[in-house]
């Protein structure tokens, strides 16, 4: 392999581990780019989880809530209070609701996988549960 061919692997391997670091110039780039990342995954999910059909929706906006919550926290030093405490106080509450609706159909797919363990003769009491849980 020549030097040149070699030196644009690593070069290409570098830019692959790192992309958002080798081409910023700033704090307030490396704050933009964290924020906005999340922001749109937060984004991309919105309608999964207003139409609460896609519960990896809810998942995945509710990652997305707490990353935006850490970028917060973690770039503190360089941010300014009275814009972005708000801002963590929607977010925190934003998360709570996404949690109950995550924590709910984690107990939902548990109840479910208990329900089928049960002796078939056992089962109706537990699917009437699980209709009962789906309706509401």
């Amino acid at each position: 392999m020549s030097t040149n061919l070699a030196a644009e692997q690593a070069q290409r391997n570098d830019d692959a581990l790192s992309p958002s670091v080798a081409c910023t110039r700033s704090i307030g780039d490396v704050v933009r780019r964290a924020m906005c990342a999340d922001t749109s995954r937060l984004l991309a999910h919105d309608a999964a989880v207003r139409l609460g059909e896609d519960i990896e929706g809810v998942h995945q906006a509710r990652v997305a809530t707490r990353r935006l919550r850490s970028n917060l926290g973690t770039f503190s030093p360089v941010l300014r209070a009275s814009p972005t405490a708000p801002l963590l106080k929607d977010l925190r509450w934003l998360g709570s609701v996404l949690g109950t609706a995550r924590d709910l159909d984690v107990l939902r797919d548990r109840i479910r996988k208990d329900v089928r363990a049960l002796d078939p003769l056992a089962r109706g009491d537990g699917m009437t549960l699980i209709e009962a849980i789906d309706a509401d």
